[in-house]
């Protein structure tokens, strides 16, 4: 399972360069099209009107990883509509309360459940072993 999340750093006011993030995307899901995939969808930023050119090339980006889904069986979208207190002060970056809000709703497992029964094959897992310290998620 691969997990892919950006931000508003990721999105550009040049058309070009939201184009070139998609084809570097689609590129991506292609070549690994036997792992499943979740994108999380880029939120809008608070510190800039909700019709500035940023956040309105924010909503063109996010369509287009929903019409991905249609194309790839192994993609699902994480979509996450976010209310202002789950930013910083400024309103550009994402603040600690979204982990809890994230986890206590189980939006990421939900969505791994989904995309898992949805390309349930009677493929044979493949057990991993991991190196190193286990990964400990923290809600406070």
């Amino acid at each position: 399972m691969i997990v892919i999340n950006g931000g508003t750093n990721d999105i550009s006011s040049q058309r070009n360069q939201i184009n070139r993030n998609l084809v570097k995307m689609t590129q991506f899901m292609q070549k690994y099209n036997n792992t499943n995939i979740i994108v999380v969808n880029i939120p809008h930023t608070y510190d800039m009107d909700r019709n500035s050119v940023t956040n309105l090339e924010i909503q063109a980006f996010n369509r287009t990883p929903n019409k991905m889904t249609k194309v790839f069986s192994h993609v699902a979208i994480l979509e996450i509509d976010l209310h202002r207190k789950y930013f910083t002060q400024h309103g550009m970056h994402l603040n600690k309360g979204l982990q809890i809000w994230v986890a206590s709703r189980k939006l990421l497992a939900t969505q791994i459940c989904r995309l898992v029964k949805r390309n349930n094959r009677d493929v044979p897992v493949i057990a991993l072993n991991w190196k190193g310290q286990s990964i400990v998620y923290r809600t406070q």
